[in-house]
């Protein structure tokens, strides 16, 4: 076996022993859960699938509520053929994941040859740590921004310095192109990629120690007006791309900003922040890298990965584009949901930046030893093989018991999933049912599961899928009265968490026109709706003089079985509502 047999055995044997197992992990973990914002993307998918074109149900106006254009169209074929949207985007997103964590392996790699056990630190930590594996596997988009980001950082490695045709300059335009269909926060990544490309086209040197700096042998730099001009065109085929998508998705939705980006705006939940390091975004930002640990190895990994020269050069374009990913939740203020998503995005980068940490390390270690005599020089080698092992080993030793935590703590609770939203839908058909409604009209603020294979008409408390909320909500009270309860008029509301700040639960309409279903009438589906509150309207009257009833509770025998009595001047209606706690499809008539 040759020297560079043995290495490729040795790089393999490591993959087969030490990264496979993790990932194998993360699958066993995580498979199971499909976080409900997921279930909007399939809804959509199978509204356009149907002719219903790209909205929740058919026959609603088409509006924007996603944010992951190009992942609605990877799976849409999928679904075309009629798989399962649920496996297909797990099984797609580990790939995608997989693929990202081979490209950060590479990227360290090529910096240095010698230690694959460097390189190695950054699919480790990728496939290590619980945030990343449990949102690949969530069914969002995670997997491929992930693997688009990294492709992104490579190929800038050597985008600054390459001269070529123009059709040598489409593949980059279309991974900045794809970034910016996957995620609202990739335009941050590709004008962050774009800018450190321009200014290293745009040194004036005519040659760089390619070899010294980036593990590539000493090269000849073309002309800096080359470069720029490289630079300019593979940036304007990027934007070209982007502006015929942009244009196609305005003469479809008549909107130049997706309505998710209205209804997440941080304009509706107190204006933005980013100086505020009290802030909720900066609370969100600590929090996440403190419970996994991160702050001495990070700052460790920069300091060495700028200090040497062979890495200091990709140490700067990964870690200036995981600053410029935080800047979303820094602006957007995090999210409620379990396992810091927004940090999830640019964690291949963490990995990378640990990866490259370690090479410089190394490096560092085994130039020491050159320079202090010729008796040491001959062990720099050894040692510094050594340096990446211990490394590994410690930087292993320092996360394993908080990263351990986390999974534990996930594996106890994880966030609202697509099943539980569908048992929230199946409840709101079984009450309807009983009330002879076939497809209710329901206010809720969770839309995956609820809209995805479900019977049920959606108002969405949650702004995305709804332009008239997206845009008048916080400025008036009044309008989102007036909207909710005498234009829409749902037969069923729900509220949770921070939609009680709608404070519909406190006006008029609400106790005049709606009751309250208690835990006790929900038994079968209580832990869909724990600490929430319900109301459903008792029945709607057709007729010349229609309107809704005047609700004055629950008259029959607590808590399972009821009566509901609405009245008029001068007319009593009684309606009876049969016993909620029997199974969905067993028959219960309304009598007057």
């Amino acid at each position: 076996m040759t020297p560079t047999e043995r290495v490729l055995t040795l790089r393999r044997a490591l993959w087969l022993f030490l990264v496979v197992p993790l990932a194998l992990w993360q699958v066993v973990m995580w498979s199971g859960h499909t976080i409900d914002d997921a279930g909007i993307t399939f809804a959509y998918v199978d509204t356009w699938l149907h002719g219903g074109g790209l909205a929740f149900r058919p026959g609603d106006a088409p509006v924007e509520a996603y944010t992951n254009a190009l992942w609605l169209g990877v799976l849409t074929p999928f679904a075309a053929v009629g798989l399962d949207l649920e496996v297909v985007s797990k099984v797609l997103g580990f790939l995608f994941a997989g693929i990202a964590a081979v490209l950060a392996y590479r990227i360290a790699l090529r910096l240095d040859a010698r230690r694959p056990w460097a390189a190695l630190v950054g699919p480790l930590v990728i496939w290590g740590a619980p945030l990343f594996g449990f949102w690949v596997l969530s069914g969002l988009e995670n997997g491929l921004f992930a693997m688009l980001v990294v492709l992104a950082v490579q190929r800038a490695m050597g985008d600054a310095d390459r001269v070529g045709t123009l059709r040598s300059y489409w593949p980059t335009a279309i991974v900045h192109c794809s970034i910016l269909m996957t995620r609202p926060d990739g335009i941050l990544y590709v004008l962050a990629l774009q800018g450190w490309t321009f200014v290293r086209a745009a040194e004036a040197r005519a040659s760089r120690s390619l070899g010294r700096e980036e593990g590539i042998v000493p090269a000849t730099l073309p002309p800096r007006r080359e470069r720029l001009r490289a630079w300019a065109l593979r940036a304007a085929l990027g934007a070209g791309l982007y502006l015929v998508y942009f244009l196609i998705r305005y003469a479809y939705f008549h909107q130049v900003l997706p309505n998710s980006f209205i209804a997440k705006s941080p304009a509706q939940s107190g204006g933005i922040h980013v100086f505020d390091l009290d802030g909720p975004g900066w609370s969100y930002v600590r929090s996440g890298i403190d419970a996994y640990a991160l702050t001495a190895p990070l700052l460790i990994a920069l300091v060495a990965g700028l200090a040497s020269r062979r890495t200091r050069t990709v140490a700067g374009l990964v870690l200036l584009c995981y600053l410029v990913g935080l800047l979303f939740p820094l602006v957007t203020g995090g999210d409620w949901m379990f396992e810091w998503r927004f940090l999830s995005l640019g964690f291949p980068l963490v990995g990378l930046l640990l990866a490259i940490g370690t090479v410089a390390l190394a490096d560092l270690v085994e130039g020491a030893l050159a320079r202090w005599g010729r008796s040491l020089s001959r062990w720099s080698a050894a040692v510094g093989h050594g340096a990446a092992v211990v490394v590994l080993l410690a930087l292993a030793l320092h996360v394993a018991g908080p990263w351990e935590a986390r999974a534990e703590e996930r594996e106890k609770k994880v966030n609202i999933t697509v099943s539980d939203l569908a048992q929230r839908g199946d409840f709101y058909q079984y009450v309807a049912e009983l009330a002879g409604i076939h497809t209710p009209l329901v206010a809720d603020a969770d839309a995956g599961g609820i809209t995805w294979k479900r019977p049920v008409s959606f108002l969405d408390l949650g702004k995305l899928g709804d332009l008239s909320l997206a845009r008048h909500y916080p400025k008036t009270y009044g309008y989102l009265r007036d909207y909710v309860f005498h234009e829409v008029r749902p037969q069923f509301i729900h509220l949770h968490g921070a939609w009680y700040d709608y404070k519909l639960q406190d006006m008029t309409e609400w106790e005049a026109m709606y009751a309250p279903i208690s835990r006790s009438h929900t038994t079968r589906y209580a832990h869909v709706f724990e600490a929430n509150m319900v109301a459903v309207a008792p029945f709607t009257v057709a007729g010349p003089v229609a309107s809704l009833p005047l609700a004055s509770g629950w008259d029959g025998a607590a808590p399972v079985a009821g009566g509901r009595r609405a009245s008029w001047p001068g007319l009593e209606v009684q309606a009876t509502v049969g016993d909620l706690h029997h199974a969905p499809g067993q028959r219960s008539t309304w009598g007057l």
